[in-house]
């Protein structure tokens, strides 16, 4: 009988340290970052050598804006563990969220020594693109792509890094790709449009500002350039029509008679 009662005893202690860490798990994916802090605290109350659960606590204290307190729970984390990529991935990704960019990178280092994960140089690409070294950013994010020729974000990014060299063909070829990876990204048509424009493709730049603004109608600043490029192409009239949707959307838009004109 004795054996039975401690048998009783540990099953439900663990079963309740189970339940805590898939509360604070659940609540922490549906982005309800107090409460999944509330959980992960009972959960480390009592399991204080889980590296990880002070990882992903350390992001939901970031996410509701308590620094003090995300850094101190990285710092465990990292006392406990310093073989798990996961744990730098997301230190850098709580300094580049804090604009330490040179910082992030170091973190994002740590993690592919550890082990090489497209998001891990993905997040070295941003951080290379906030410090203005776009050659870096691309060199990263085509590691990234190495790693997963599907993972539309980097192609779009080194897409857009392209365009921001001037190389017309290789910003085309990524920016098809990236579209074709994920339709409903309106970035992506957005940079195409753009990168049409500097080829002279004001047609096909419209069909791109017109896609864009298909899945995001309320980007009032792609309705003014397709308003600008409908007047290039004498269509008044459409010009006049994106122009004042524009407006009705964001009423700091200076009045500008060129859109509409008898």
């Amino acid at each position: 009988m004795k054996h039975i009662l401690v048998f009783l005893f540990l099953f439900n202690c663990c079963f309740s340290q189970n339940i805590e860490l898939s509360l604070a798990n659940k609540n922490y994916d549906s982005q309800n970052f107090k409460e999944a802090i509330y959980w992960y605290t009972k959960y480390l109350d009592k399991n204080d050598t889980s590296a990880y659960s002070y990882c992903l606590r350390a992001v939901c204290y970031s996410l509701i804006g308590d620094s003090v307190k995300a850094m101190e729970d990285f710092n465990k984390a990292l006392s406990l563990d310093k073989k798990n990529p996961k744990i730098f991935y997301q230190l850098g990704q709580f300094h580049f969220f804090n604009k330490k960019f040179k910082t992030a990178i170091t973190n994002y280092n740590e993690a592919l020594k550890i082990k090489e994960r497209p998001e891990y140089y993905h997040g070295k690409a941003l951080s290379y693109f906030m410090l203005r070294d776009v050659n870096s950013a691309i060199d990263n994010e085509t590691k990234s792509i190495l790693i997963d020729s599907t993972y539309s974000e980097a192609i779009a990014n080194r897409g857009y890094y392209y365009y921001l060299l001037e190389k017309n063909t290789l910003s085309l070829k990524d920016l098809n790709s990236a579209i074709k990876l994920n339709p409903k990204d309106f970035v992506s048509y957005a940079n195409r449009a753009m990168t049409y424009l500097k080829i002279g493709k004001k047609e096909e730049a419209v069909s791109d500002l017109s896609s864009a603004l298909s899945i995001k109608p309320d980007a009032d600043d792609l309705l003014i350039k397709r308003g600008e490029l409908y007047l290039e192409l004498n269509k008044k009239d459409e010009a006049c029509t994106d122009y004042m949707n524009a407006v009705k959307l964001n009423s700091k838009i200076k009045t500008n008679k060129k859109f509409c004109v008898n």
